[in-house]
């Protein structure tokens, strides 16, 4: 996964600020994503004492990305 990863995150951003942009988003994705689904999830069963609502937050987190990935555009013939 972390192969393409890296050119995924990179390439939509002009070369003069890549890394700032693609660390940016990295980043952010990782505080959204890691930092605030573990405590979704907990409250989540906590609350409502079921594994269903939390397989359902997964899966709503599937469907935004692959959304994502389906809205993302190519930079194939763009030039780098």
């Amino acid at each position: 996964m972390y192969g393409p990863q890296a050119a995924f995150v990179t390439e939509p951003f002009p070369s003069h600020v890549r890394y700032a942009g693609s660390s940016l988003a990295y980043t952010l994705a990782g505080i959204i994503g890691g930092g605030f689904a573990p405590l979704i999830i907990t409250s989540l069963y906590k609350e409502l004492g079921s594994t269903l609502w939390v397989s359902l937050y997964v899966s709503l987190a599937l469907a935004i990305t692959l959304f994502a990935l389906w809205k993302a555009k190519e930079t194939a013939h763009r030039s780098l």
